[in-house]
């Protein structure tokens, strides 16, 4: 559904952000990327969103039933310029049919409250999107992307700000997402454990290079130590009766 094909990226001037970047992602699969601060993430993710223009190479999005798939896009939150409550906030993510100034009809009010309820946000919704907390804030960002019932989700940090609790809900609702309707997604993310469980694909990048596969390949504690330059350690325990694992940064 997704192809990258030697897609590399540099700023006017610069030298390139990331280079040839070759990876596929078909319908429904999580990629998780991974990697130290700086090595253009988050430039990867609206090179693939079109936001920017690859210097070399190309990434190209396959249609679904004949039509463009619908992409969405949820950056790190911030705070925006015009007082609205969180469920008119969360309804503009509707489709409009491109009709200028439209405004959300009932069937849309109706979905954002459905999507604010899978979140377990429902009391926000008459608040003031200005005046809740910042993982507040990024919940609602997320229900705003989910409302348009996406093809592809592209997420930058998802879980910034965001408490224990509502972290698990959103990686959750995730991985539901990707298994139960198919929807593909790519999140940029420092969490390896989450990567662990929900992604199929991982994409290691560093400033020398990348390492693309899929997530028992790539999240080998020899790779994340090249990758963070700190020691991480696989440690496998029991829950529920089942063998797991979880990563250790040891410090």
């Amino acid at each position: 559904m997704i192809e990258l094909n030697n897609l590399t990226f540099a700023f006017k001037g610069k030298v390139n952000t990331f280079e040839g970047i070759t990876l596929s992602l078909s319908k429904g699969e999580v990629l998780c990327v991974l990697g130290p601060n700086g090595v253009g993430k988050t430039t990867l993710l609206k090179t693939i969103l079109g936001l920017y223009q690859p210097t070399n190479g190309y990434c190209h999005i396959e249609g679904i039933d004949g039509r463009r798939a619908r992409l969405a896009y949820i950056p790190q939150a911030k705070r925006i310029n015009f007082s609205y409550t969180v469920l008119d906030f969360v309804s503009f993510g509707r489709p409009l049919c491109g009709k200028l100034l439209a405004s959300p009809e009932a069937k849309d009010i109706e979905k954002a409250q459905q999507v604010l309820s899978d979140l377990g946000i429902s009391y926000l919704a008459q608040k003031d999107v200005n005046h809740i907390s910042g993982g507040e804030l990024q919940m609602c960002y997320i229900a705003k992307a989910l409302v348009c019932e996406p093809d592809i989700v592209v997420l930058d940090e998802p879980e910034s700000n965001l408490d224990f609790n509502n972290q698990a809900r959103i990686i959750n609702l995730l991985y539901e997402l990707s298994k139960e309707k198919t929807v593909t997604i790519i999140l940029n993310t420092h969490f390896i454990n989450h990567a662990n469980f929900i992604a199929d694909k991982c994409l290691l990048m560093g400033r020398n290079g990348y390492f693309f596969g899929n997530t028992k390949n790539a999240l080998q504690e020899n790779l994340l130590e090249a990758y963070f330059h700190v020691c991480i350690k696989r440690c496998p325990f029991e829950h529920k009766g089942e063998q797991k694992e979880s990563y250790v940064i040891m410090l």
